[in-house]
């Protein structure tokens, strides 16, 4: 093929074919036989593909804030409590996050969030008095937010759609919670 002239990729793909056939063909001087040979011997050793895509992952190492969240790509991601405050192996996937202890065990996944400031809490993961007290904030809030105003009391039910400790945050933060 060397030093020739191809005016045609089908003419290229046909001395290609050509090419291959004979080398495969060729005994390869390592093992003594060809390569189809090789193949032949090689074939029932083979596994199926599998079923799933290879999906590439990202490995990151992340502390446990007091909140019971770790902070990743600008999201939060919650964490059982007893983590608080050590250092959690995360692995990061297109669609998920696996969190795991120093021993390599799976602590928590969630579904990957696509933004900004975004969370991702379970309840289960907080110790049982702060889910309480949280949602005692809630309808206090609510109540001050009935006697300030109707359109303080819209913001405050928008508001409450989200998780309990992002909105007592987001409530904090413009003065209707102490």
């Amino acid at each position: 093929m060397r030093n020739r002239i191809f005016y045609t990729s089908s003419n290229l793909n046909l001395e290609l074919q050509k090419y291959i056939e004979n080398l495969n063909k060729d005994i390869m001087k390592d093992y003594g036989c060809s390569r189809i040979e090789h193949f032949k011997i090689e074939e029932p050793l083979l596994h199926p593909l599998p079923s799933e895509p290879f999906e590439i992952t990202e490995r990151r190492i992340a502390k446990v804030h007091p909140d019971c969240h770790i902070q990743l790509d600008r999201c939060f991601y919650s964490v059982p409590y007893k983590w608080i405050g050590q250092k959690v192996s995360v692995k990061l996937k297109i669609n998920t996050i696996e969190i795991f202890n120093e021993d390599h065990e799976q602590i928590a996944i969630h579904t990957r969030k696509q933004g900004i400031g975004l969370f991702s809490t379970y309840d289960s993961h907080y110790p049982e008095q702060k889910i309480v007290a949280a949602r005692f904030d809630i309808l206090s809030i609510k109540k001050e937010a009935t006697r300030i105003g109707i359109e303080t009391q819209k913001m405050s039910k928008f508001s409450v759609g989200f998780k309990e400790g992002q909105t007592l945050f987001k409530l904090l933060s413009v003065g209707l919670a102490s």
